[in-house]
């Protein structure tokens, strides 16, 4: 003799759907994806035009204001840095290159990371890598990923053509100065140079 099944209720499986709805609700707000929406272009326009004005101003300090509290930061040749041990990281660098400068020639927005394709530029004025200064004109490429939460960035990768811009201290490049003795750099390219003119080589000049 066949059994004969109840019919289950409308209201029955609609709680159950609910109950099933909820549970996977609260599962995905758990596990958010990896990249989240809230960077958006103006934003990190924004962010790229302070972040170079730290650099051609320059004034490292800046920082404080534009990095996160617990920013962190993942440098060529460093361990992991905070807020701090980034300035003092470009720190050193501006001790070899005074006239340090970043050029941002392109940045893009992929959910809350900001990637930028930046240039360095300087001269080589004081000891690098155990190189004496050469007042070589000097260029440095570079590419950082910024994680960005509450609209400030708190985590960067970093890469930067260290070993080119070795090298370019050490070649003996055309665009080459002239080391003197007042830490100027005279170049006859660009002519005046901490205060020294194109046409006017004075004796004391040291030839590196």
């Amino acid at each position: 003799m066949n059994a004969h099944r109840k019919p289950v209720s409308i209201a029955v499986l609609t709680i159950a759907f609910a109950a099933v709805l909820a549970f996977g609700v609260g599962t995905y707000a758990q596990q958010p994806p990896a990249f989240s929406a809230g960077l958006t272009d103006d934003m990190a326009s924004d962010f790229v035009q302070s972040l170079d004005a730290i650099f051609n101003t320059p004034d490292l300090s800046l920082a404080d204001n534009l990095f996160a509290d617990d920013f962190v930061a993942h440098m060529p040749l460093s361990p992991d840095l905070d807020r701090e041990g980034w300035k003092d990281y470009f720190d050193s660098l501006y001790g070899s290159f005074p006239d340090l400068r970043q050029t941002t020639n392109k940045f893009m927005v992929a959910g809350d990371h900001l990637i930028m394709m930046v240039t360095y530029s300087g001269r080589h004025q004081d000891t690098f890598f155990g190189v004496d200064a050469t007042c070589n004109a000097s260029q440095m490429d570079g590419i950082g990923v910024f994680r960005f939460e509450g609209g400030r960035p708190v985590e960067a990768w970093v890469e930067m053509d260290l070993a080119g811009l070795i090298f370019q201290t050490r070649a003996n490049d055309p665009r080459r100065g002239i080391k003197l003795t007042d830490d100027s750099c005279y170049d006859p390219e660009i002519g005046m140079r901490g205060g020294i003119e194109a046409d006017s080589q004075p004796a004391f000049a040291q030839y590196p």
